[in-house]
C-alpha cells in the first residue's frame, strides 16, 4: 500500500518527502538533513545579526525563500526561515504588528513599480515624440500653451509662493477677477510645480505627470475588475499614448480634468459593492480635483457617464436577480452624500466662477447657439488639415479618436469575456455614444443631448471623445485578459475558440479600416472620418496575428505562451502609438526663452509705468508668441490686451464700440484680444483706458491688412516715439488719462448705448466730467463748487486686491479710477465706507468733498467669502464622515463576530 501511494504522480515536493524510504539508507538521509538544517539556521541567524534589526531584511529573506527552486531544493532552509520569521519579535526586536506594514508594502510594491514604469514611458515619449519632433515655432494649434495656461499657472504659483491667494488680476483688461476664472487653477496642488522649476520646464513636467497618473488610474480600475497585470498594463499604455490624450498637451486643464474618470468608475463600483463611507469620500475627492484643475467640461461629461454606470449596475442587479450582494440603497445614499460634499468643497471656486460667468461673454446656456458649429466636429478641420499636411508618415491619422490598431482588435475580444461581459457591453456603449455625440449637430442625437442640464455651456463637442479613449482602454484590458485565458487553455476547444476570436476581430478591424481608407480626400463625407487607420496598420495587424497563432502552437508550458502574447501585445501597442502620434509644433520647453526675446522693452516699459501706474497696448501678431497676450501676468506689466474665456460682456461692448464694430459678441473681443487689422479705431479708446504707451510690432504692420497701417499712422500723429529698432516701435500717448484723476462735473445717463455714443463724440471732455450710469447718483450738483484741474490724485499703494489713493480737492468732485468696475470691490474714504459708482460705462468713481482724503479700494468678493465658509463646512463634514464611517465599520465587524 505504501509503495503504491508513493509511486503515484504528484508534486515534486511530495515525491521528495518519500526519499527516506528509497535507496540510500535512512541514517544517511537523516544526517544530511540535520546538517542542512543546522547550516541554514546558522546562515539565517548570521545574516540577521550582521545586517541589523531591519524589517526589510525579514521581507527580503521571506522573498528569497519563496522561490520554487529554492523551496524545492532546500526545504529545510524554507522551514528554518519561517521559524526565524515567526520568532522575529524576540530575535530582532521587531514587533509582530509590523507584519501588517510589511504585508501592505508587499501589496503596494507592484503598483509603485507600475507607476514608475509609466513615468519612464511617458518621459521617453515626451522627449522623442513631443519635443524632438517639433519643427514649427508657432501655430494656432499650440496657441493656448503660450497665451493661456503657462501665464495662468505661473501667476498662480508665484502668488501662492508669496502666501497670497490671487483674487484679482490687475494686469489685463483694466483689471479682471482672477478667482472667478477657472483656468487659473488656484487651488490645484500640481500647479505649484511652476514655483519650483522654470515655467517652460514645469509645463512639460505637469503634463507628463498627469498622463502617467491617468494611465495609473486605468490600471487601478482594471485591477479592481479582476483583470490580470499584463492586460491592465496594456489598457494603461493605450490610454496614456492614444491620440485623444496626447492631443491635450496643448490644453493641460482639460487633460487634468479628464484623467480622473477611471478613478471615479472605480469608487462608484466600490460604493455599490461594499456600502462603505470611505469610498464615497474618495469619490468626492476624485470629483473635486478635476474641477480645481481649471476646467469643467470634461467633469460634466464624466458625471453623466457615472450616472449611466450607476444606473447600469442597478438594472443589472434588479433584472438579473443576481445573488451577488450589492448595497443598492445605501450606495445611492452614499453617492448623494458625495455630491453634497462635492458642492460644498468646491464652493470656494465655483461661486466666484458663477458670479463672473453671469457677467461674461461666455454666459451660461447661450454659447451653443452661436459657436457650436465653428470647427467643432470630431474631425476639427484646422487641426486635421495641419496634421495631415505636415505628418511625416503621410498617412491617415486622427487627432482625437485613434487608440491603436491592436487595442481595437482586443476590444472586440472583450465581448467574449463572460466574466466581465457586463462591463464590456457598458464601455462599448459609452465609446460608441461618445463617438456619435462628438460629431456635433451632424447627428439628431446631439440635439437631444443639448436638452440635458449644463450641456449648452460648452462648445467643441469633439472633447467628449475622452470618454471614448477611457472606454476603449478598459475594453483593451478586458479583451486581452480573455485572449490570455484562451492562450493558456490546455484543451483544443479553447484554442479553436481563441483562433476564431482572432479571425473575427481581424475581419471587423479590416472592414472598418478599408471602409474609411478613401477618407483621405478632404471632400469625403464626415461620417467616413469617424474611424481612422494607423500609419502602419497592415504591419501591426499582421504581426499581431502571427504572434497569436504562434502562441497557440506552444503546447508547454502554457505560461510561456501567456507571457509571449501579453508582452507582445504591449509591445505592439507601444510601437503603434509611438509611431502614430507626433507633435509638430513648439511647446514652451522647446523654446524656453521665447518670452525673453523683447525683455529689454518690457523692462523699459515697467520702469515707465511703475511711476504713473499707466497701461500699455501691444499691437502684434497673435501667433508670434514672443508678444504674449498675457505678458502682463508673466512680467507684471499693466496691459489692456488679454486672452480670456470669461471676458466681461461690458468690456466686450466697450471695445467693440470703440473699434467701430456693432457685433456685441465679436469673436476677437469675445476672447479679450484686439488689434488694428479690422476697422479704424477711435483714439479715445486708448485715452479712456489710460494706455499711455503703445507698442507696435513692425512685422505685424507690414504683413497685415491696410487697416492696420492706417490705424498705426493715425495714432503716430499725436504720439511721441520713445524707442525703435528693427522689430519694434514704442510710442508715448500724451492724451491718455491718468490711472486715477479728479473731475468736477458729472452727468447721469441711464441708457448704455447713449453712454457709448457720448464717450466717442467730441462733446465729451473726459478730464473735466464723468458719465455715471448708476441710479444711486441721480441728484444734481447745481449751486455746488466743482473741483478744478488743480485738484490732485496720487496712487500711494497699488496691490492686486488693494489700491490706496491720496486726493486733494478744492471743491466737490469725483475720483475716477480707470479700473474695471466689478462686483466685490469696496471703497472707504478716510476709513468710512462709501458707494462705488460706475463711471464712463466701464470704470469706477467715488464722490468727494473738498479737502484731503485717503481713498482705499479693496476687493472682497462676497462670493469668495461665502465659498470659503461653505468649503470649510464641507471639510468638517468630510472629516466627520470619515470618522463616522470607521466607527460604523468597526461596530458592524463586532456584531458579525458575535
Amino acid at each position: 500500500m505504501e509503495s503504491e501511494h508513493f509511486n503515484q504522480p504528484g508534486p515534486r515536493y511530495a515525491r521528495r518527502q518519500s526519499a527516506p524510504f528509497q535507496k540510500g539508507g535512512t541514517v544517511r538521509i537523516m544526517l544530511g538533513r540535520l546538517r542542512s538544517a543546522m547550516t541554514c539556521r546558522l546562515c539565517a541567524l548570521g545574516f540577521l545579526s550582521c545586517r541589523g534589526n531591519s524589517g526589510l531584511n525579514l521581507v527580503l529573506l521571506k522573498t528569497l525563500t519563496r522561490g520554487r527552486n529554492l523551496g524545492n531544493l532546500y526545504p529545510s532552509l524554507k522551514r528554518s526561515v519561517v521559524f526565524w520569521l515567526d520568532h522575529s519579535d524576540s530575535l530582532t526586536g521587531i514587533p509582530r504588528k509590523h507584519s501588517l506594514v510589511r504585508s501592505f508594502l508587499k501589496s503596494v510594491f507592484p503598483y509603485l513599480l507600475s507607476f514608475v514604469a509609466f513615468l519612464l514611458v511617458v518621459t521617453i515619449y515626451w522627449h522623442h515624440n513631443v519635443i524632438e519632433t517639433a519643427r514649427f515655432p508657432s501655430h494656432f494649434t499650440s496657441f493656448d500653451a503660450y497665451h493661456l495656461y503657462l501665464p495662468f499657472y505661473t501667476y498662480t504659483a508665484e502668488s501662492l509662493a508669496s502666501l497670497d491667494i490671487p483674487l484679482w488680476n490687475p494686469y489685463q483688461m483694466c483689471g479682471m477677477s482672477y478667482i472667478g476664472v477657472l483656468q487659473g487653477a488656484v487651488f490645484y496642488p500640481p500647479v505649484y510645480l511652476f514655483a519650483l522649476v522654470s515655467p517652460p520646464k514645469a509645463y512639460s513636467i505637469y503634463l507628463m505627470l498627469h498622463i502617467a497618473v491617468g494611465g495609473f488610474f486605468v490600471l487601478l480600475l482594471c485591477r479592481t475588475l479582476g483583470i490580470s497585470w499584463l492586460s491592465s498594463w496594456a489598457g494603461a499604455l493605450t490610454f496614456m499614448l492614444c491620440s485623444n490624450t496626447v492631443e491635450k498637451i496643448f490644453g493641460p486643464a482639460f487633460l487634468a480634468n479628464s484623467i480622473y474618470l477611471p478613478l471615479m468608475f472605480l469608487f462608484v463600483l466600490k460604493i455599490f459593492e461594499t456600502g462603505r463611507m470611505k469610498w464615497a469620500l474618495a469619490l468626492t475627492m476624485a470629483s473635486v480635483l478635476p474641477l480645481l484643475a481649471g476646467w469643467v467640461q470634461a467633469l460634466v461629461y464624466s458625471f453623466y457617464a457615472l450616472a449611466l454606470f450607476s444606473a447600469a449596475i442597478m438594472m443589472r442587479q434588479l433584472w438579473s436577480k443576481s445573488t451577488e450582494p450589492l448595497f443598492l440603497r445605501r450606495g445611492l445614499l452614499l453617492i448623494l452624500w458625495s455630491v453634497i460634499l462635492f458642492l460644498l468643497l468646491t464652493s470656494i471656486q465655483t461661486l466666484p466662477v458663477i458670479e463672473t460667468g453671469r457677467l461674461a461673454t461666455r454666459s451660461f446656456g447661450k454659447l451653443s447657439e452661436e459657436m457650436l458649429t465653428i470647427d467643432n466636429s470630431a474631425m476639427y478641420d484646422l487641426f486635421r488639415l495641419v496634421y495631415d499636411t505636415f505628418n511625416s508618415k503621410g498617412d491617415l491619422l486622427p487627432f482625437h479618436l485613434y487608440v491603436g490598431a491592436v487595442p481595437l482588435i482586443l476590444s472586440v475580444f472583450a465581448l467574449w469575456n463572460s466574466r466581465l461581459r457586463f462591463f464590456a457591453v457598458f464601455f462599448w456603449g459609452l465609446a460608441i455614444g461618445a463617438m456619435i455625440l462628438s460629431t456635433g449637430p451632424q447627428t439628431p442625437l446631439f440635439t437631444a443631448w443639448l436638452y440635458l442640464p449644463f450641456t449648452r455651456m460648452f462648445r467643441a463637442p469633439f472633447r467628449i471623445l475622452f470618454l471614448h479613449a477611457v472606454s476603449l482602454s478598459v475594453l483593451c484590458s478586458i479583451g486581452l485578459d480573455r485572449l490570455l485565458q484562451c492562450v493558456t487553455a490546455n484543451e483544443a476547444k479553447g484554442r479553436r475558440r481563441m483562433v476564431s476570436y482572432l479571425a473575427l476581430g481581424g475581419i471587423v478591424v479590416c472592414v472598418l479600416l478599408l471602409y474609411v481608407w478613401p477618407a483621405s480626400d478632404a471632400a469625403a463625407p464626415s461620417v467616413m472620418k469617424v474611424v481612422y487607420a494607423a500609419s502602419r496598420w497592415r504591419i501591426y495587424l499582421l504581426l499581431f496575428s502571427l504572434l497569436i497563432l504562434l502562441s497557440a502552437g506552444i503546447p508547454k508550458p502554457a505560461r510561456a505562451g501567456r507571457y509571449l502574447v501579453g508582452f507582445g501585445c504591449i509591445g505592439l501597442i507601444a510601437v503603434d502609438l509611438f509611431r502614430a502620434n507626433h507633435n509638430l509644433f513648439f511647446l514652451p520647453e522647446k523654446n524656453p526663452r521665447i518670452y525673453e526675446e523683447h525683455s529689454h522693452i518690457v523692462e523699459m516699459l515697467k520702469s515707465l509705468t511703475n511711476r504713473s501706474h499707466s497701461r500699455v497696448f501691444i499691437a502684434a501678431d497673435n501667433v508670434d508668441y514672443s508678444y504674449c497676450i498675457k505678458l502682463g501676468q508673466l512680467s507684471k506689466l499693466f496691459l489692456i490686451n488679454d486672452y480670456e474665456n470669461m471676458n466681461p460682456m461690458r468690456y466686450n461692448r466697450f471695445c467693440n464700440y470703440m473699434f467701430g464694430k456693432n457685433d456685441d459678441r465679436s469673436r476677437d473681443f469675445f476672447w479679450g484680444w484686439f488689434n488694428l487689422d479690422d476697422k479704424l479705431v477711435h483714439p479715445g479708446f486708448f485715452n479712456l483706458m489710460s494706455a499711455e504707451y503703445l507698442w507696435f510690432s513692425k512685422e505685424y504692420l507690414e504683413n497685415n491688412s491696410k487697416s492696420a497701417m492706417t490705424n498705426y499712422l493715425m495714432l503716430k500723429e499725436f504720439c511721441d516715439p520713445i524707442y525703435e529698432d528693427n522689430e519694434n516701435a514704442v510710442f508715448f500717448n500724451p492724451r491718455a488719462l491718468p490711472r486715477a484723476y479728479i473731475v468736477g462735473e458729472s452727468r447721469f445717463v441711464s441708457d448704455e448705448e447713449e453712454i457709448l455714443r457720448i464717450l466717442s463724440s467730441a462733446e465729451f471732455v473726459p478730464d473735466r466730467e464723468v458719465i455715471i450710469s448708476d441710479s444711486a447718483h441721480q441728484r444734481g450738483r447745481a449751486g455746488e463748487t466743482p473741483a478744478s484741474t488743480a485738484s490732485e490724485a496720487t496712487i500711494h499703494s497699488l496691490k492686486p486686491e488693494e489700491i490706496r489713493i491720496h486726493v486733494r480737492l478744492d471743491g466737490d468732485g469725483f475720483l475716477v479710477l480707470t479700473d474695471q468696475d466689478f462686483p466685490g470691490w469696496e471703497a472707504t474714504i478716510d476709513d468710512v465706507p462709501t458707494t462705488i459708482l460706475r463711471a464712463n460705462y466701464l470704470f469706477r468713481c467715488v464722490p468727494l468733498t473738498p479737502g484731503e482724503h485717503e481713498v482705499v479700494f479693496r476687493y472682497r468678493p462676497r462670493s469668495f467669502r461665502l465659498g470659503v465658509a461653505l468649503s470649510f463646512l464641507g471639510l468638517i463634514l468630510l472629516v466627520g464622515s470619515f470618522i463616522a464611517g470607521i466607527l460604523r465599520h468597526r461596530m458592524e465587524g463586532s456584531h458579525t463576530k458575535e
